[in-house]
């Protein structure tokens, strides 16, 4: 026998208690057809608890695999929800707000700032940056290639060596 529900489990247990009264019962009748009457009762019941026991383990590593499944949905959503917050697409992130401070993710190859007054820092390489608003204050670990539209805007970063195409004005590109 194979209980697949706990619905299943409880009425069986149901069944069981009921088939087990009555054996008691019968007991008091005859004390041989009793006697043979537990026994049998009692034999089924332990099969019973057996297989309940077989199928709530079943039911259990399955509710914990749904569990598992549903916690990495959820972490997924969550980080890409965050992703979408601090404007990252893909592998661009896009930075529109201003008087912000950001720190560029692993994984952001091209950086795009809209925004004013945006401290943005980036401690791995990334491709390309390109720079639209004012007085932004941008700090590299290595970048590819500086593009520049805005102006006030100070880009240093620690090694390699960028193309820069500064169309702004008192802007400042510095190895540093």
């Amino acid at each position: 026998m194979t209980i697949r529900s706990p619905r299943s489990l409880a009425a069986f247990a149901v069944t069981t208690t009921v088939a087990l009264a009555m054996g008691i019962s019968a007991c008091s009748q005859t004390n041989n057809q009793g006697a043979e009457q537990l026994a049998s009762a009692k034999a089924t019941l332990q099969s019973a608890a057996a297989e309940a026991s077989t199928a709530a383990s079943a039911g259990l590593a399955s509710a914990s695999a749904t569990v598992s499944a549903a916690q990495a949905t959820a972490s997924s959503a969550a980080n890409s929800a965050k992703e979408t917050a601090q404007g990252v697409t893909g592998n661009t992130q896009t930075i529109a707000d201003s008087d912000v401070v950001v720190t560029v993710p692993e994984g952001v190859a091209h950086v795009v700032i809209l925004g004013s007054d945006v401290k943005l820092t980036s401690t791995h390489a990334i491709e390309s940056i390109t720079i639209g608003g004012s007085d932004n204050t941008v700090t590299l670990a290595s970048v590819n290639r500086v593009s520049i539209s805005g102006s006030s805007n100070t880009v240093t970063y620690s090694s390699g060596n960028p193309n820069v195409a500064d169309t702004g004005a008192d802007n400042s590109v510095s190895k540093g």
